[in-house]
């Protein structure tokens, strides 16, 4: 059978087409391989658009377009997006560090000294004095007639006379001793120094005087001041011989 000559020639042609056609899809599949096509990214979206037709026709020229509003003209089409950095937007893509704030807190003590001065207790004194000068070379009466001269005592203010009498003459082991008198309410001195009531004459016994003054009533009722000058003075005569005859009304 023999085939005409425009039939051969129609059969070459379209066989050139198909090889044609072939080339120009491996081509448009390279991609970046085709320096003629530069591949353009920017920091929103690429898109990528290749349209191949089937014919004898020239290959379609590639478009390439750039932006999120491009139209799409490829019947085949490939899409490429790039997405930016982090930081959620449009901008370098750097993420800020957090800022750190730190907060210093100064507590001051003021600690206080409260200094005390205490001051020395008031010191409150009488003189004493003990004798039985109208009984000397009496029993129990020394023979200078001095029992106790002339001494600075301390008291507690509300003591009176007999409990000075009583602390000072212990003290210093000087006997004493002594009766509750109820004709005068009050502690009555019986004995200084074993020398005792009578033992010089039926009017003898002891008295007291503060500063010169003989008082009508018992010791243990006269009530001390600061300075006072207490004697203890035996009498033989109810006091006549020692000036205190007052005292016994």
């Amino acid at each position: 059978m023999k085939l005409s000559k425009g039939l051969i020639a129609g059969v070459a042609a379209v066989v050139a087409a198909v090889a044609l056609v072939i080339v120009m899809i491996i081509s448009s599949q390279s991609g970046g391989d085709d320096p003629a096509v530069p591949l353009t990214t920017s920091s929103d979206s690429v898109t990528t658009s290749t349209t191949t037709t089937a014919d004898d026709t020239p290959p379609a020229t590639s478009e390439t377009s750039v932006g999120t509003n491009a139209p799409s003209v490829a019947a085949t089409s490939t899409s490429t997006t790039a997405t930016g950095g982090g930081g959620g937007g449009s901008g370098s893509g750097t993420t800020r560090p957090p800022t750190s704030t730190t907060t210093t807190t100064t507590t001051t003590t003021t600690t206080t000294t409260t200094t005390t001065t205490s001051e020395p207790p008031v010191t409150h004194t009488v003189t004493l004095r003990i004798d039985c000068l109208t009984a000397a070379g009496v029993a129990g009466c020394p023979a200078n007639g001095w029992i106790l001269g002339e001494r600075t005592v301390e008291f507690t203010p509300g003591e009176s006379v007999f409990d000075v009498l009583k602390r000072e003459t212990r003290n210093r082991g000087i006997h004493m001793a002594f009766r509750n008198s109820v004709i005068y309410n009050s502690a009555y001195v019986e004995c200084i120094s074993n020398i005792c009531e009578f033992d010089g004459g039926s009017e003898s016994g002891w008295m007291y005087s503060v500063n010169g003054w003989y008082p009508n009533y018992g010791a243990s009722q006269y009530e001390l001041k600061d300075g006072d000058s207490i004697r203890w003075r035996y009498t033989c005569a109810l006091g006549r011989d020692i000036g205190g005859s007052g005292a016994l009304g």
